[in-house]
C-alpha cells in the first residue's frame, strides 16, 4: 500500500480556529496556499474564517495510507474532548494523539 498521505492540523494566527484535513504528501505546500487563499481551490471553512490571519501547520502525521488518513480524520472530527479551559488546538490533539498509537509506522511532526 502507498503510504504517502498526511493528516494535518492548521491553526489560524488571528482567531485560534483550527482545521483538520488530509492530503497527498506531494500536495502539502499547495494545500497550505489554497487554505490561505493564495491559490484557487481551498476549503470553504478556512476561507470563511481566515480574516486577516494566516493558516499555519501546527501538527502533521505522515506515512499514512489514504484509508488510514481518512479514518483518522473522520474519528477526530466526530469526537471532541476537552473543556472550556483548553485551546482549540489542544482539544484536537486530545483526540488525535491517542488514536496514533494504532499507527506505529507514522511520523509525527510538530510545527
Amino acid at each position: 500500500m502507498d503510504k504517502n498521505y498526511i493528516v494535518y492540523l492548521l491553526n489560524n494566527s488571528l482567531n485560534s480556529r483550527t482545521y483538520l484535513g488530509i492530503t497527498d504528501h506531494s500536495n502539502e505546500k499547495q494545500v497550505l496556499k489554497q487554505h490561505n487563499g493564495e491559490l484557487k481551490g481551498g476549503v470553504k471553512y478556512t476561507s470563511m474564517f481566515k480574516g486577516d490571519g494566516v493558516w499555519t501547520y501546527c501538527f502533521k502525521v505522515e506515512n499514512l495510507t489514504k484509508r488510514d488518513a481518512l479514518s483518522i480524520e473522520r474519528t477526530v472530527k466526530n469526537k471532541r474532548k476537552g473543556g472550556k479551559e483548553t485551546t482549540p488546538v489542544q482539544k484536537r490533539l486530545n483526540v488525535l494523539l491517542p488514536i496514533l498509537v494504532k499507527y506505529p509506522e507514522c511520523n509525527i511532526i510538530y510545527s
